[in-house]
C-alpha cells in the first residue's frame, strides 16, 4: 500500500513537471527573445522591463490555459492584444526612459533589424508557424473540426504548412497565377473526400480560403518591407 502511494506521489510529481514544463520552456524563449530585441539598449531598468513583461506573458497564458476551455479568434485577438498592452505599458512606466520616445524606439529598432534577410525569416515564421496556430483557432470556432479524423488534422497540418510557404513564395515573386495551380492540386488530392462528406467540403473550403489569404497578406508585407528597406537611406 505504501509502495502504491509512493509511486502514485511519484506520477502526480512527474505530470506536475510535464505540465508547467511548457510553461518555463515558452516563457524562456521569450525572455531570449526579448534580451536580444532590446540588448542595444541594456541596462537595469530595461533588464526589469523584460523580466515583468515575460513573467505577464506567463500568467497570462495560464489564466488562459486554465479557465476558458476553448480559444476562439475573439479571445486570441483579445489575447495577443492584452500581451501587446502589458508590454507598452510595462515598458512606459519601467523602461522607456532608458530607450527614449515610443518614436524614436521604433525608428531605432528599424534601423537596427531591416536587414531583409530578417524580415524575409520573421515573415516566413509568421506564415508558416504562427499562421497555423491561426487557422486551427479559426476551424475550431466553426465547431466542425471535432468530427474530422485525427490522423486526416495532422496531415492538413502539414499540408497548409506548405501549401502557406509555397503561397508566400510565390506572393514575393508576383507570381500569383500560380497560386491556382497550388488551389486545385490540394482540391484535387481531397476530392473523393469533399464529395462524400459536406462538413469536410465546409471544414477544407474554410480552412484553405483562410491559409491562403494569410500567406498572400504575409507575402505582400515581406515585398512592403522589402520595399522600404531598399528605398531608405
Amino acid at each position: 500500500m505504501v509502495k502504491e502511494k509512493e509511486e502514485g506521489a511519484r506520477g502526480t510529481i512527474r505530470q506536475g513537471v510535464w505540465r508547467y514544463g511548457g510553461y518555463i520552456r515558452h516563457g524562456s524563449v521569450l525572455l531570449g527573445v526579448s534580451i536580444l530585441a532590446v540588448y542595444p539598449w541594456w541596462s537595469p531598468r530595461v533588464l526589469l522591463a523584460v523580466l515583468i513583461v515575460t513573467l505577464a506573458h506567463i500568467l497570462l497564458d495560464y489564466a488562459k490555459c486554465r479557465y476558458i476551455r476553448s480559444i476562439t479568434v475573439s479571445i486570441l485577438l483579445g489575447d495577443q492584444t492584452l500581451h501587446l498592452l502589458i508590454i507598452l505599458v510595462v515598458l512606459t512606466a519601467v523602461g522607456l526612459g532608458d530607450m527614449g520616445s515610443a518614436r524614436d524606439l521604433v525608428q531605432s529598432i528599424w534601423v537596427l533589424y531591416r536587414d531583409p534577410t530578417l524580415i524575409v525569416s520573421f515573415g516566413y515564421l509568421i506564415s508558416i508557424w504562427v499562421g497555423g496556430i491561426v487557422i486551427r483557432v479559426f476551424l475550431d470556432s466553426m465547431g466542425s473540426a471535432g468530427q474530422i479524423d485525427e490522423g486526416l488534422q495532422n496531415a492538413g497540418r502539414r499540408i497548409g504548412q506548405l501549401e502557406r510557404f509555397l503561397v508566400t513564395t510565390l506572393t514575393v515573386l508576383d507570381q500569383y497565377s500560380a497560386i491556382a495551380f497550388v488551389f486545385a492540386a490540394k482540391s484535387i488530392a481531397r476530392f473523393k473526400r469533399i464529395e462524400e462528406s459536406p462538413t469536410f467540403a465546409e471544414y477544407y473550403l474554410a480552412g484553405t480560403l483562410a491559409s491562403v489569404s494569410l500567406a498572400v497578406l504575409v507575402g505582400l508585407a515581406i515585398k512592403g518591407g522589402l520595399a522600404l528597406v531598399r528605398g531608405s537611406p
